[in-house]
């Protein structure tokens, strides 16, 4: 149990380090938006490349955050458990977490499929950058991956509590 506990830990320092990124990834779009409105609009001279970067940043917040999100129980909820008895919302809870875990697993395989395929075909995006489209696709696949080890591990904890949930939730995220 000792090297479960200590594998938790690292995931969710590297959680943490992810949602930090993503916050880095916040500030430099919002540097690049103010940059491009300068160099439109004062120098004439327009980027070819600041609207693709921040759009590959902001695949990047999403995806770097949402494992953070998961871990703090902080994503979108619908709170059932002030409606049903305890041993139902605890029930409910399992239920809602292992769909989780299940269509967080499933995503993370195609992502991975498809990361993989861009990766051995070389492919590459169709805007100004030309970059190997692994590179927007492998933050899917940690998102995802993340997310689902997070769910997993939430799943775990719930199933082992006593029969009252402390946030019986049905969840979209």
């Amino acid at each position: 149990m000792l090297i479960l506990s200590w594998l938790a830990r690292v995931h969710d320092r590297v959680t943490i380090v992810g949602a930090w990124l993503a916050a880095l990834c916040i500030g430099a779009i919002t540097l690049l938006y103010c940059g491009e409105v300068v160099t439109r609009y004062f120098l004439r001279a327009p980027s070819s490349w600041s609207a693709a970067v921040a759009v590959y940043l902001m695949l990047g917040t999403v995806l770097l955050v949402m494992p953070h999100l998961v871990m703090q129980q902080d994503h979108v909820a619908i709170t059932v458990a002030d409606y049903l008895a305890p041993r139902a919302a605890h029930r409910l809870a399992l239920w809602v977490l292992a769909a989780s875990l299940v269509v967080c697993a499933v995503a993370t395989f195609i992502s991975y499929e498809e990361t993989a395929r861009a990766f051995s075909r070389g492919v590459r995006t169709t805007d100004t950058l030309f970059i190997p489209k692994w590179w927007l696709l492998a933050p899917v696949v940690y998102g995802l991956g993340s997310s689902t080890l997070h769910f997993a591990r939430q799943l775990v904890r719930l199933f082992n509590s006593s029969a009252k949930a402390p946030k019986a939730e049905a969840s979209v995220g």
